[in-house]
């Protein structure tokens, strides 16, 4: 029974050779998915894919002769040339190209084992250039699946180089549990890999300054045209991931990313500054400062990081009003040249390979990134924003901040009616006994979302007046830059200081990670007003820029069935960045002081566990429970012995009717055979396979009794490997084999 089950599974084994053409084929396909999901050239991933099923259909017969392969190497490399003068215009993106065709070429060859180690070489080549090209989690499990395919077809190539060395006739077969090992090693080895890269602290290097084909996107803009109507766009493209150190649950109230700081209101549009609207009385060093615009945030390295430390009169606030808190946030490629930020900055800290040499901050608040973001940034920002319990309420309102005034209007006419908007705003505030500045602003945003209508396509139909003078008395009807720009015009018409703002609100918030995805169909505006402690504005008790945001309520649309699969991709992409793509020696110690921590108490619970269980053991010892226990542990001693017991001797039966009899004819007459062999000069090393000792028992006995010496050979391993009985044709040919070979041996014996 034993036997015919193996006869079974060894009609299932495959060959080395077709082995290692599936798992060739294999690596050199999975090495060239890693540069397409990198580069995204569609041309050369199906040139590769098409090389990849010829090679494998035509192995017996290649299409394209070894002669003729090496003529066409010219015509690739002038291809090349081509096409890094008039296609890529990139040496290195050509040079990829070079390698790609060049593997085209040879798939469909005849390939020797010199060109096979060439194709597994320029395989590895072919990930390490995707590692730089891609930052995509995609290339994790890439590069787990190439580890696996790789060990395994550089295994199996060299047990098929080492049997055509030896000249074996059939090629071994390999049996499942080869691939079973293989599997294991490869998971250990990436499991030893992980371990090394997440313990060993170490500096990052980077090969290539910017990646070669950025994908980046638009978004926030400078200005705000309420003349031309707009529609709002449901745009799912990923703008950034943020995450509030200490909150594990939503917080939308703090999820507001200020862009773009807009103060200057003329004809219906926001724009960010008018110097000769606002500087009446400001002087020729004023007006240089100004058209500068902005202030230079000088980069610091600690810690092997690079830290900015916005200028001081941009966040010179009371800290009894704010409360600091730690944010970490990815910005994805984009042409925007904003760097989106979360209330008042104190420290900016990048931790990505992507980081500006300097940032900009205006000194309206805006900050920029100074050059074209290519790649995904991470940063970690210690900001300030206002405490939630903070009482606004008995706060003063400043309309002129660093020579800036956040009243400014233009004056009153048939287009702009200013008194009558000064005189519904009045009336609002009036209405609602509002007695502060912060009052009658949460009294006037209240009033426009209740009594407003939002809408993601407004429409103008009288365009003698200002946008918002129609929003406010005719539409009644727009998206947040309407309710913005109508909260801010009406606020400065009675004289309390307000600007707008450009830049994100909300976004979804992922379970798995704790972490909000903003997108780009996030983009908001809404209102900032400045408050402070006292009337005086220069004795340092600044409250400062306070939200108001009066456009309706949002909701967050339902999520789909499937919404946790995204959620978990986009958590595992977080993971990917934090701890491959940025990992430093910062997330190095925050990894072992975290794992240590939970070392740390799980030693803890371990220990209170036992003393729990000693006690529990010493109240019933003392009593008449003892002689229980103690029977029930005898008992389950008892039964471990008698169950060990029973499994040896059923494994000692297994062995000796799976043991194949050592007086077998096939065992017997192949040891004779080596007796003779030893008597006639043959030196056989203890370790050498019965197939290893074909070639010297040939020299011994000579070329003309190869075909004997194999056919013992395999009959030894056929009844002591296989546990297959020999049938009396194969017996009689042993016995009349050994006898030749015999006499043989006596005539040398006799001579």
């Amino acid at each position: 029974m034993p036997s015919r089950r193996r006869r079974k599974k060894t009609l299932k084994y495959a060959s080395l050779e077709r082995t290692h053409r599936l798992l060739f084929n294999t690596v050199v396909t999975v090495g060239v998915i890693a540069l397409a999901a990198a580069e995204g050239n569609l041309f050369y991933f199906v040139l590769i894919l098409l090389g990849v099923c010829i090679g494998y259909i035509r192995a017996e017969k290649p299409l394209i002769p070894a002669r003729t392969n090496n003529l066409l190497l010219p015509f690739i490399l002038l291809f090349t040339i081509l096409d890094y003068l008039f296609i890529s215009e990139s040496f290195l993106l050509s040079a990829v190209h070079l390698l790609l065709l060049i593997q085209a070429v040879k798939l469909v060859s005849e390939n020797t084992e010199r060109e096979y180690k060439l194709f597994y070489f320029v395989s590895l080549v072919n990930l390490c250039v995707a590692a730089v090209l891609t930052q995509e989690l995609i290339f994790g499990a890439i590069f787990v699946i190439y580890m696996v395919t790789i060990t395994a077809a550089l295994i199996v190539f060299n047990l098929l180089m080492q049997a055509k060395k030896s000249n074996i006739p059939t090629t071994p077969s390999l049996p499942p549990s080869f691939f079973f090992g293989i599997c294991s090693m490869s998971t250990v080895t990436l499991g030893l890999t992980v371990l090394l890269f997440l313990f060993v602290p170490r500096v990052g290097f980077r090969l290539f300054r910017t990646a070669l084909n950025p994908e980046s996107i638009t978004g926030i803009s400078d200005t705000v045209d309420l003349t031309e109507s707009t529609d709002i766009f449901e745009d799912e493209t990923q703008v950034a991931q943020i995450k509030f150190y200490g909150y594990n649950e939503p917080t939308d109230y703090l999820v507001y990313l200020r862009c773009a700081v807009l103060i200057h209101y003329e004809e219906g549009k926001w724009w960010r500054a008018s110097p000769e609207l606002l500087f009446s009385d400001a002087t020729e060093e004023d007006m240089i400062q100004f058209h500068e615009k902005r202030l230079i945030c000088h980069r610091q390295i600690e810690n092997q990081r690079f830290v900015f430390h916005p200028p001081q009169e941009t966040v010179s606030f009371s800290p009894n009003w704010r409360a600091r808190l730690g944010v970490q946030m990815f910005l994805n490629p984009t042409t925007d040249p904003f760097f989106p930020v979360i209330g008042e900055p104190l420290r900016i800290e990048f931790f990505s390979r992507e980081s500006p040499s300097q940032l900009l901050v205006s000194r309206m608040g805006t900050f920029y990134y100074p050059t074209l973001r290519r790649e995904t940034c991470g940063c970690d920002i210690l900001t300030t924003v206002i405490r939630k319990d903070a009482p606004l309420e008995t706060c003063f309102n400043h309309h002129r901040i660093g020579g800036f005034d956040y009243t400014q209007l233009e004056p009153d006419s048939r287009y702009f009616p200013r008194e009558r908007i000064r005189e519904l705003t009045e009336r609002i505030v009036r209405d609602a006994n509002a007695r502060t500045p912060y009052e009658a602003a949460c009294t006037v945003s209240n009033y426009l979302r209740a009594n407003y209508t939002y809408t993601t396509s407004p429409r103008r139909y009288n365009t003698k007046i200002d946008p918002v003078c129609e929003f406010l008395f005719e539409t009644k009807k727009g998206h947040c830059e309407y309710f913005a720009s109508a909260l801010a015009v009406m606020l400065r018409s009675i004289g309390i200081g307000a600007r707008v703002v450009n830049g994100y609100r909300g976004g979804e918030w992922n379970s798995y990670g704790k972490f909000y995805t903003i997108r780009r169909k996030n983009a908001h505006c809404w209102v900032e007003i400045y408050l402070d402690n006292d009337p005086n504005p220069n004795n340092g008790s600044l409250v400062g820029w306070t939200t108001l945001d009066p456009t309706p309520p949002y909701t967050q649309p339902k999520k789909g069935a499937f919404s946790f699969l995204s959620d978990f991709i986009s958590h595992l992409k977080i993971r990917w960045l934090n701890y491959v793509i940025f990992y430093d020696a910062s997330k190095w110690h925050e990894t072992v002081s975290g794992i240590a921590r939970q070392g740390t108490n799980a030693i803890y619970e371990a220990s209170e566990w036992w003393r729990s269980f000693t006690n529990f053991f010493k109240r019933i010892s003392s009593g008449i429970g003892f002689p229980i226990i103690a029977f029930i542990i005898i008992s389950l001693g008892i039964l471990l012995i008698l169950r060990h017991t029973y499994k040896k001797t059923i494994s000692q039966e297994d062995k000796t009717k799976l043991k194949p009899k050592p007086s077998s004819p096939a065992i017997l007459f192949y040891k004779k055979m080596l007796a003779l062999a030893e008597r006639r000069g043959l030196i056989r090393l203890p370790s050498m396979t019965p197939y290893e000792l074909i070639h010297p028992l040939t020299r011994v006995w000579g070329i003309n009794h190869r075909d004997n010496i194999l056919f013992v050979t395999e009959m030894f391993v056929k009844v002591r490997y296989g546990g297959i009985k020999l049938n009396a044709d194969e017996q009689t040919r042993l016995g009349e084999t050994l006898d030749s070979l015999s006499r043989l041996t006596g005539r040398k014996g006799s001579a």
